[in-house]
């Protein structure tokens, strides 16, 4: 560009070579926005994305913290380090990161599932129960929530609330229904659950 000021055009030469897999130059030509740019936390978090998409978790999250420093209400940014954290093994600092996103952004519904599926994979269904049922209220995406539910309703054994659920949403969500059974294999083993996911995804 001629103008070496304009800070989208980095972001454009940033962009090109991800495409061609030059994670360095992506993040070097980020580096270089930085001096003109308006908004040093989202530039920041961007070249954390970089190394994020690449898998570089370590690398990511010290963009990530840097992004955070400029901007502490980054509720995005908390969510990603919480992603890196989990990536690497350190769910409890996930679990904070993603309450802080929770915290800052409470309307977006990613940060709770986020919260939730790391839960889930401790096998704290419980909490993760209690996590969907307080945030499906307000969620953009209700089914992103119900989902999660049906299946920790599953683990728990709480049968009556799963097929209660199971029969609210299947006006607006029983063509989707099918897939619980491949985002969740062991329901598979329940004929009854697989008996009625089958007849209220057909209605």
């Amino acid at each position: 560009a001629i103008d070496k000021t304009l800070c989208n055009a980095y972001f454009g030469l940033s962009d090109s070579y991800r495409h061609l897999g030059d994670t360095g130059r992506a993040v070097a030509a980020l580096n270089d926005a930085l001096d003109y740019a308006d908004d040093r936390a989202y530039v920041l978090y961007s070249m954390g994305r970089i190394y994020f998409e690449a898998g570089n978790w370590h690398t990511a999250s010290t963009y990530l913290h840097d992004a955070l420093k400029e901007d502490p209400a980054y509720a995005v940014a908390w969510n990603d380090l919480g992603r890196c954290c989990e990536q690497m093994g350190y769910a409890d600092e996930a679990a904070g990161y993603y309450r802080r996103a929770i915290d800052l952004e409470p309307d977006a519904d990613g940060h709770w599932v986020c919260l939730a599926d790391l839960y889930m994979k401790q096998g704290r269904f419980a909490e993760a129960a209690s996590l969907l049922e307080s945030a499906r209220v307000e969620a953009e995406d209700p089914f992103l929530f119900d989902s999660r539910l049906l299946y920790c309703y599953y683990r728990l054994g709480r049968r009556n609330r799963l097929f209660v659920l199971l029969q609210r949403d299947a006006r607006q969500y029983g063509a989707m229904y099918p897939t619980l059974l491949s985002q969740y294999p062991d329901l598979r083993q329940d004929a009854e659950i697989v008996s009625s996911i089958q007849s209220l995804s057909t209605e």
